[in-house]
Parts: C-alpha cells; sequence; structure tokens
C-alpha cells in the first residue's frame, strides 16, 4: 500500500494539470466561435419575402448591416460566465451582448446629400425610387463601414456543444433572424426619410405633370412643346412647377396674321360686319394649329395648390385664352378696317334699263309706308335675260313700262344698301315670285308689296348668292 498512494497523487497532479491545460484559452476559442457563427448567418435569407424596396439592393443592405453585428466583449462575458461554475459538461450555454445599429437614432442627413440628378422631361418615380435606393445602399454601407452609426444592444443567447471532439457554436437564430428582420424594416424606414429628405415628392408630381401635358388636346402646338424642368414637390400634395413653353405672346400675334389670311382668302369680297369675339377665338384656335413657326422656348414657373396634375395644364391654358382674347379683339379690328364693305348712299327710287311709256305697257310698283326699300330684277320669261332693274325707297312708288309679254320677278330688301354689287349684304331678304306675270297691251298693272290674305302671288325665299 505505501506505493499505492503516491500514484494516486501522481495521477490527481496529472489530471489537474491536463484539466488545467484544456481549461485555458477555453473563453477565447468560444468567444471566436460565436462570433464566426455570427458573422457566417445567413442573413440574406432572412429578408426573404420581406417588403422592401428593391430585394437585390436589400441584399446589400444586409450584407453591409451584418458586418456590423458583433459580439463586442463576447470572450470577456464567456469567461465570466465560466467562473460562475454550473456550465460544464458537453453542452455549455452563454447569453452575450450583441451589439446592432441602431438605425431609429441616425440622422438621415449623415448619409449625405447628394441625391441623384433627375431628367424632368422624362422622370418615373419607378425608376427614381431604385437610384435612390442605391445611392441610399452606397451611403449606408459607407457609414456603417466608417462605424459613425450609433449602436444598441441585446442579448443573444449562443450553445456550444462537444461534437465530434470539438466545440460547435449554435445561435438562437429564432430571436436572431427576428432582431435582423427588424433591423431591415428600420433601414427601410430610414430610407423613407431619406427619400422624403431629396426630390421624391416632386418625381411623382413631375410623372404626373408630364402625363398630364402629353395627354393635353387644348392646344397641341403649346403643349407638344411643353416640358417639365424642374419641379419642387410638398407635403400637402401640392407643388411649384418651372416649365419650357413656347413663347406664346410672341406666337399668337403670327396666329392672327395667319386667322386674318384665312378669313380674307374665305371672304374675297368682304364682309359686311366683322365676327363675334366667340367666332374670333374659333379662327384664331383653328389658326394656331396650322400656323407655321419656329419655336421659340421661355421658361415660366406656375404653382398649384393642389395635387391634380391637370391643374397645370389648366393655368397653361388659362395663360393662352387670356392672350387670345386679346388677340381676338385686334382679329376683329383688322378685319373691320380691311374687309368691310362699306354702306353706300341709298339711290332715289329709278329704273335702271329700258322703260318706253310711249310703246310699253305700265307696271307700277309700290312700297308702303314702313316697309324697307326694295330692289327689283324683272327678268323675260321667254328668254331668261333680265330686262329692267328698279330701286323704289320705303313708302315710294314708280311706274315702269315693258313691252307685251311675260315677265318673272325677283326682289331684295333690307335696312342697308350697299350697292349695286352687293344689294343689301347677306342679311337683307331675297325673294321670288313663282308666277310669271302676262303683260297684254292696253291693261295697267300694279305691284303692291305688303302682306295681304287676298295676294295672288307667292313668294318664296331664295339665298342672297343666288339673288
Amino acid at each position: 500500500m505505501k506505493y499505492i498512494i503516491p500514484k494516486l497523487t501522481l495521477i490527481l497532479c496529472i489530471l489537474c494539470l491536463v484539466l488545467c491545460t484544456a481549461g485555458c484559452g477555453v473563453a477565447e476559442r468560444h468567444a471566436d466561435l460565436a462570433n464566426k457563427a455570427l458573422q457566417e448567418a445567413d442573413y440574406v435569407s432572412f429578408v426573404e419575402n420581406l417588403q422592401v424596396e428593391d430585394a437585390d439592393l436589400a441584399s446589400g443592405v444586409a450584407s453591409s448591416l451584418a458586418k456590423t453585428i458583433s459580439f463586442a466583449n463576447a470572450e470577456a462575458e464567456i469567461t465570466e460566465q465560466r467562473s460562475g461554475g454550473g456550465k460544464t459538461g458537453s453542452t455549455i450555454s452563454y447569453d452575450l451582448t450583441l451589439t446592432l445599429p441602431d438605425l431609429p437614432e441616425l440622422d438621415p442627413t449623415l448619409l449625405g446629400s447628394d441625391y441623384p440628378e433627375i431628367d424632368w422631361t422624362n422622370v418615373s418615380r419607378e425608376g427614381y425610387s431604385r437610384t435612390l435606393y442605391e445611392s441610399f445602399t452606397a451611403a449606408l454601407t459607407e457609414l456603417l463601414s466608417a462605424g459613425e452609426c450609433p449602436t444598441r444592444t441585446t442579448t443573444l443567447t449562443v450553445t456550444m456543444t462537444w461534437e465530434g471532439g470539438k466545440w460547435q457554436a449554435t445561435l438562437d437564430e429564432v430571436l436572431l433572424r427576428s432582431l435582423f428582420r427588424e433591423l431591415m424594416t428600420e433601414s427601410t424606414d430610414l430610407f423613407d426619410d431619406y427619400r422624403l429628405a431629396g426630390d421624391y415628392l416632386s418625381v411623382v408630381a413631375a410623372e404626373r405633370v408630364n402625363k398630364a401635358i402629353a395627354a393635353e388636346t387644348r392646344y397641341p402646338i403649346i403643349f407638344s412643346n411643353t416640358t417639365v424642368t424642374k419641379l419642387v414637390g410638398f407635403d400637402d400634395g401640392s407643388y411649384e412647377i418651372t416649365l419650357n413653353t413656347l413663347d406664346y405672346v410672341e406666337l399668337i400675334p403670327s396666329v392672327t396674321d395667319k386667322a386674318y389670311q384665312d378669313y380674307k382668302a374665305d371672304n374675297p369680297d368682304g364682309v359686311y360686319a366683322p365676327p363675334g369675339e366667340e367666332i374670333a377665338l374659333a379662327l384664331l384656335k383653328s389658326a394656331m394649329d396650322s400656323v407655321t413657326y419656329s419655336p421659340v422656348l421661355v421658361e415660366i414657373t406656375l404653382t398649384s395648390e393642389d395635387e391634380k396634375a391637370e391643374t397645370i395644364c389648366d393655368l397653361i391654358a388659362s395663360l393662352i385664352d387670356e392672350q387670345l382674347a386679346i388677340e381676338a379683339e385686334e382679329l376683329i379690328d383688322k378685319i373691320r378696317n380691311n374687309l368691310i364693305i362699306e354702306s353706300a348712299s341709298e339711290p332715289r327710287t329709278q329704273y335702271y334699263g329700258t322703260s318706253n311709256s310711249k310703246t310699253g305697257i305700265p307696271l307700277k310698283i309700290y312700297t308702303p309706308k314702313g316697309y324697307d326699300s326694295h330692289y327689283f330684277k324683272i327678268y323675260d320669261a321667254s328668254n331668261g335675260e333680265l330686262a329692267l332693274r328698279v330701286y323704289v325707297r320705303e313708302g315710294d312708288s314708280i311706274t315702269v313700262y315693258l313691252p307685251a309679254g311675260s315677265y318673272r320677278i325677283r326682289y331684295g330688301t333690307g335696312k342697308t344698301w350697299y350697292g349695286s354689287e352687293h344689294l343689301f349684304g347677306p342679311e337683307g331678304q331675297y325673294v321670288r315670285f313663282e308666277q310669271v306675270i302676262k303683260m297684254q297691251k292696253n291693261n295697267r298693272y300694279t305691284l303692291t308689296l305688303y302682306q295681304n290674305s287676298d295676294a295672288n302671288m307667292e313668294a318664296n325665299p331664295i339665298a342672297y348668292d343666288s339673288f
């Protein structure tokens, strides 16, 4: 027995030495394994089915965020928890402090103010959002890499299991997944703040305005040459917009000239009265669609007080309407000064042609008082030739003499006489007697022009151009 005791003592000493050797550096190795497991977690899979702006770019954000997550004091915490005892055997669990980026506390302005430039004439919120998200991803990655993001901490359990002659680290993945998804949601919220600090609202408004301008049909020559050059959108849906558009102040006078020339071509013999404002505006609008004009662009700034993009089109159209109203007066004056057929002095009651009292048969024409003056054309019914013309003033009468024969009569009447070429103008009344008047020798004939139930002549109106 005297030899056994020393042997046991030696064995125990050797065992204690082995245990001591095995315990030395375990905390460090466990800390390394915990951080390695943290770094190797499949964070990209954690964001699957998460509603993010762009799935591909979200993976980039996820990778950047993953690099900032760590057990900063893992070795010290493991050492402290091991020293408490009780955590021995093939499985050991540690509660480690996990450091995460504190995105809600991050000032979005730290991500920079170099927002992507915008092509206002061909802008879409979808395309701009992706471009902006790329810019946001790059800025956030740079900020995280520089370690300038605020941080927060939470506790995550790491389990060490002895398998196959080595320790394996397992994270509380359910909690880690939940934390990371929350982090990604916070990054999305941060992106919204970043986006709204830029021109996103302006892009949304510009997209609507561009579509409204493209669909506008009131003044094609104006709106087809109108483009957005800058738009500032506000939270309440209103916006201030800068546009390049045709210099309609310079354009419309040339439109007036075109409208005048078109009107003159349609009325080569002149007119008796200028057109009214409504017709003048229609003439200008018609001319605007066909005028040949070298575009001169001017920049204008308009403010919409609501979010309806069509409001900007209404504002532009109202400016053109105002200018057209001015030009309509100019057009009317130009027509009045150049195309009006002047009224002529009213002739006395008389005839034009041959009237022989010695050989002819008398025809008395009488216009009662209160009736307008009348102008007659008497045609030979046998050959259709004009036999005589007669002008009879209001309340007057005249007797003319015609050879025996058959005659057709028509007359015009009106308040204003424009001469033998234009007669009473288109506003006068023009009539044709349907019966043929047969004039025989030794008879006298009277033609009285007034409404009478005993009338024995049928009269029907005819067009001014047919008189």
